[in-house]
């Protein structure tokens, strides 16, 4: 029986003999079996004739005046689609820097998956979920065999990155298109959220403490105005800590240019949005050349110098080497000792790799000092400036590209005084404003860096306790001292504490803060004030409040408030003022 195949190759259409190539008929042929029994779309195939993978849709024609009787069937037409085609559209879709798409057929047969083992194999999404134990890919498998759509919060057991299947069903087909979102790829407002998690603290603090001090002024027990003033002061330092938590995890140094890497997807994602571009502006396309990174140790040299030990590599085409000479570029960094440690090569591919030490310049903002959350950068370009080369993560180097994992950190790392928390690449445009020499009229040389990022935050609770002991012992002697004022003599007598001898106390704790203030801007180099100087502020202030309030308490002032009961409401306020007044500052600075 003749069948015909005609096929678009450039600008011709060449007809093919199908019956000469194979018997059609046979029942493994399901692009002429399935359009028999009516019209319907064919699972993907790998057609002999047109030598790619393709699927088809089909649907049979009759003998005249017999339509619709499977007596009378004189054949099928059927039409081809390569999945070429069906990748270029799938591809376009614009899913985030990480996240990919996915289209599987009725039998749940990888129709498009950025893994072509997956297509080319013919696996399923069944064959998928039990190979990798991802029950998540299971329940999608099989809510698209029914023709059902969902959105399911997914954390990938290959990478363990945190994101989103959100799949659906193609009507005319059958088929089920699904896509992942990366939860980092998701774009945040990064500055509202941390604003609005102070907010939200602020205001709930300021209700409980109105609360508290309306019940206050409604009673004469003394034990229960200690009680709301201890309450009052425990709830606004807790209220600190939260704010200093929002911080630390919402940070500025969370945001940032550039495009994240956190997975293979990223970087064809990159590859494929830069070409366009440059096929666009009618540009010869860049050269990619997978590279990568493991640092080994970091030092903090000053206050934005960092001194880094550590190895990076690049991977090439054998034929590469013939036109390009292996190197690299630190961006950020000076002095450099670098010396290239491996040559290898493996079948069709050579890995060149170095050793590096230098200091390296880092933009770091200490104004939040120690709650600090920071952004280490190693900038890398390829050495080779004439040839149009850019770097790209080498993804296959790494087992998991997960930023909570640390990829490119040494195993045994450890940064004295900080915790380290998150570390990826990112894809980073930089503009010359100069063609570097290069080409005459080429204008502004716009280039990328690939920036090798390290997310760390300052281990707070030892940084207070090495800075603030001194500040909670003279907070807690100044409370002492105050708790001294009477009015009864003879127990004035016993505490033997004249509001002289309390004066040259007051003194003496305002010369130790001075030094220990003095010896803490020594070490950090910093130019501009910084969060934990307020606290010193605050003290100074509470010295100076609390001298004044000697010396009118001891010059009978009419100020019915400094004398009542020995100065109760001094006292009691104490603690509940200073922590108001610290709760405050801290909103402002990190709001």
């Amino acid at each position: 029986m003749p069948a015909r195949y005609w096929v678009r190759k450039q600008d011709s259409i060449d007809t093919i003999r199908l019956e000469s190539m194979y018997d059609y008929t046979e029942p493994e042929h399901a692009w002429f079996n399935t359009p028999l029994k009516g019209a319907a779309w064919v699972e993907p195939y790998f057609g002999q004739a047109s030598d790619t993978l393709i699927t088809a849709y089909g649907a049979p024609f009759y003998m005249n005046g017999h339509a619709g009787d499977p007596e009378y069937i004189l054949g099928v037409v059927v039409i081809t689609i390569s999945l070429d085609k069906i990748r270029d559209l799938i591809k376009s879709l614009d899913l985030g820097p990480s996240g990919f798409p996915a289209l599987v057929s009725k039998k749940g047969i990888y129709i498009y998956h950025p893994s072509t083992d997956y297509v080319l194999l013919q696996k399923s999404i069944f064959d998928v979920a039990h190979e990798t134990d991802d029950y998540d890919r299971l329940r999608m498998g099989k809510d698209a065999l029914l023709g059902k759509s969902g959105l399911i919060k997914h954390k990938s057991v290959t990478t363990g990155l945190e994101s989103w299947l959100v799949y659906a069903p193609v009507s005319l087909t059958g088929w089920s298109l699904q896509n992942t979102f990366i939860n980092d790829d998701i774009p945040l407002d990064i500055d509202k959220i941390r604003r609005g998690l102070i907010g939200f603290v602020c205001c709930s603090v300021f209700a409980i403490v109105c609360a508290l001090s309306f019940f206050a002024i409604r009673t004469s027990n003394v034990r229960i105005l200690w009680a709301i003033a201890a309450i009052n002061t425990i709830l606004m330092a807790v209220a600190i800590i939260i704010i200093w938590d929002v911080a630390l995890n919402w940070g500025q140094c969370i945001k940032g240019n550039g495009f994240n890497v956190l997975n293979r997807h990223s970087v064809s994602n990159f590859i494929q949005a830069l070409n366009s571009e440059k096929q666009h502006k009618h540009e010869a396309l860049p050269v990619y050349i997978p590279a990568g990174v493991v640092i080994k140790s970091i030092e903090f040299h000053d206050s934005n110098k960092l001194k880094i030990d550590g190895f990076t590599w690049q991977r090439y085409d054998k034929k590469q080497l013939n036109d390009i000479s292996p190197g690299v570029s630190l961006t950020n960094g000076i002095d450099i000792k670098m010396h290239e440690v491996v040559r290898y090569t493996d079948n069709s591919k050579t890995v060149v790799g170095w050793d590096f030490y230098g200091d390296f310049y880092q933009n770091l903002d200490y104004s939040t000092y120690p709650v600090d959350c920071m952004r280490l950068t190693l900038g890398m370009q390829h050495a080779d400036r004439v040839h149009n080369i850019i770097l790209v993560p080498d993804v296959d180097a790494y087992d998991v590209l997960n930023p909570s994992t640390l990829p490119g950190i040494k195993r045994d790392f450890m940064l004295s005084g900080w915790n380290l928390e998150k570390s990826f690449f990112t894809m980073k445009q930089v503009v010359a404003h100069t063609n570097l020499g290069l080409e005459i009229g080429r204008g502004d040389q716009k280039d990328y860096d690939m920036d090798f990022n390290i997310i760390i935050t300052r281990r707070v609770f030892n940084a207070f306790v090495q800075n603030m002991t001194p500040l909670i012992v003279v907070a807690l002697l100044i409370f002492l001292v105050l708790t001294s004022l009477t009015n009864d003599m003879d127990r004035a007598k016993r505490m033997d504490l004249k509001p002289g001898a309390a004066l040259r106390l007051l003194g003496s704790m305002f010369l130790v803060v001075v030094f220990v203030h003095i010896n803490l801007r020594s070490r950090l180099f910093v130019d501009s004030i910084f969060y934990l100087e307020y606290f010193y502020f605050i003290t100074y202030l509470t010295l100076f409040a609390t001298s004044i309030n000697f010396v009118l308490f001891a010059v009978k002032t009419p100020f019915l408030f400094i004398h009542r009961e020995d100065g109760l409401l001094t006292k009691l306020m104490y603690f509940p003022n200073m922590l108001a007044v610290l709760l405050i500052i801290t909103a402002l600075i990190f709001y």
